[in-house]
């Protein structure tokens, strides 16, 4: 039997969101008592309308649809390291979006995580897990975005944020596609969501340039999603490693109408890939005297990575909006910005009606205002 892809085109989120569990059979996956992980993609400090993470209506669909099967959803997720989780989890609002849904938040310490063996495992030959894995059913919900190291990110690397920062470093070391490739033998999700409501082209997946997909895609066979992912984006899967690593099935039934986009692929070089591998190895001697992360280390100095700056007066208007919607209060009144205190959520780039904000290293950037 061929593995089915289900895609749906959403009109109305709140109506649709459960029209399309019920399309894909959801309640048929889970039984009274199943301890179920849900695991978005929450890489960054960044809101769902820009494409960055998973859209927090999608969560609180599937948290609901399994409390009322009688389920028990847990939610977990690391962000990239050179952001903090409690950091990326306040800014979302994940606290207040659990309590309105029965949900169950986990961070689990570095420590607890378990180290499991890959089976055919070729560059990764163990991974230290997410404890909440134990005896549990897993809901993946990946964000469609490119991705300036692996060009796309789909279901398959969205499976990265159940493995502790260790395993996530000698990944990046060794080779991510085939890393990831041999994660997938060892995680396997009951289902995968992928949320295409707002998804990411150019350099992604953090500060890429927002699409707005309106599509929703489920199946319970990985690597076959993965698949019909690239063929929306109008991208030869056989160019994505460690798409083309997992050996994907050739005959997939697709239930529902695609209408491929062509989304524009990041334009990283090979000499940039190669440095960005080499902070990860910076990275475990660093993070060992300093007890932080070398990219983090790198962000906050101001000189590297994206961050927002602005047009000081008279220039810039002076209204004090981006003031008033920093979360962490990082401007300052001379209009100066505290890189070791800003989150680069660009939340004060959304709000500036006057667009006297500006973004150091933001491809392609397009303005629009967070909803």
């Amino acid at each position: 039997m061929n593995p089915i892809v289900f895609a749906r085109k959403i009109d109305n989120l709140d109506v649709d969101l459960v029209r399309f569990l019920d399309e894909i059979g959801f309640d048929a996956l889970f039984n009274r008592g199943d301890k179920v992980i849900l695991k978005p993609n929450f890489v960054a400090p960044r809101v769902s309308t820009a494409g960055a993470t998973t859209n927090l209506d999608l969560i609180k669909a599937v948290a609901l649809r399994l409390n009322q099967l009688g389920a028990k959803p847990y939610l977990t997720e690391l962000p990239g390291m050179e952001f903090r989780s409690q950091e990326v989890f306040h800014f979302l609002g994940i606290k207040e979006l659990a309590e309105t849904c029965g949900l169950e938040v986990s961070i689990p310490d570095e420590r607890d995580y378990i180290c499991r063996k890959i089976p055919g495992g070729k560059l990764l030959k163990r991974a230290y897990v997410n404890p909440l894995l134990k005896d549990a059913k897993l809901v993946n919900l990946p964000i469609l975005k490119t991705h300036v190291i692996t060009t796309v990110t789909t279901g398959m690397k969205n499976l990265m944020g159940l493995v502790n920062n260790r395993t996530r470093k000698q990944m990046h070391v060794r080779g991510i596609h085939g890393c990831v490739a041999d994660l997938a033998k060892l995680l396997t999700p009951t289902i995968t969501i992928c949320d295409a409501l707002n998804s990411m082209e150019g350099d992604g997946a953090v500060y890429g340039t927002v699409v707005r997909s309106n599509m929703l895609f489920a199946s319970t066979h990985q690597q076959a999603l993965d698949k019909v992912l690239c063929d929306f984006m109008q991208v030869d899967w056989r160019s994505i490693e460690y798409i083309r690593l997992a050996q994907p099935p050739s005959n997939i039934d697709i239930q529902g109408d695609i209408v491929p986009r062509k989304y524009e692929l990041p334009q990283q070089s090979g000499i940039y890939r190669l440095f960005y591998r080499g902070l990860y190895v910076v990275d475990i001697f660093w993070n060992l005297v300093f007890k932080t992360h070398f990219n983090e280390f790198m962000y906050k100095t101001g000189y590297f990575g994206t961050h927002p700056y602005i047009n000081s007066f008279p220039i810039c208007n002076t209204c004090r909006i981006c003031i008033d919607n920093c979360p962490v209060k990082a401007i300052k009144d001379d209009w100066s910005i505290d890189t070791k205190k800003c989150l680069r959520c660009l939340r004060c780039f959304d709000h500036c009606p006057h667009q006297r904000i500006h973004v150091k290293g933001f491809s392609n950037p397009e303005h629009y205002v967070e909803k």
